[in-house]
């Protein structure tokens, strides 16, 4: 039961990240590509994918590794440096989501229609989300390679 249940951490966790690098990489395909309605497409799904995709898989990553902890006989403590490191990871996340992401992604999309991709204001907006995503992505990366390094030590 356990290896099931490290099992399903470990394909969270690559969904997360890999959802995470295939959105950063479709955002910069829209911003590249000049096409607005491209661009406003893109917010809209990332709107729908922190919904529907993200959170879920975010908390469901959570979950596994607290119950991990929980049933590891002292093997993980919730004081473990990726543990701790984990847990921020998901906590920052959530903050983004809930905070930045989806009203970057409606103040975006309503700069396009209103001045277009090619305003200042508008590049220094998905400049900033994208740079921000890639933070988090990176971040997100950081916090496996803890995990690997401790499970292969």
């Amino acid at each position: 039961m356990r290896i099931l249940l490290l099992y399903a951490h470990i394909v969270l966790a690559i969904l997360w990240i890999g959802g995470a690098v295939m959105f950063n990489l479709m955002a910069t395909r829209a911003r590249s590509s000049g096409n607005p309605e491209a661009v406003i497409r893109t917010m809209g799904d990332s709107e729908w994918a922190g919904k529907f995709y993200f959170t879920p898989v975010a908390i469901l990553t959570l979950v596994t590794g607290v119950v991990l902890v929980l049933t590891s006989n002292g093997a993980y403590t919730f004081e473990d440096p990726f543990v701790v490191a984990g847990i921020a990871g998901i906590v920052i996340s959530g903050v983004l989501g809930g905070t930045y992401y989806a009203k970057a992604a409606q103040s975006i999309s309503a700069a396009v229609n209103e001045r277009g991709l090619e305003d200042a204001g508008t590049r220094s907006q998905l400049d900033r989300l994208r740079l921000i995503a890639w933070v988090e992505t990176a971040m997100l990366l950081g916090i496996e390679l803890l995990m690997v390094y401790r499970a292969g030590s």
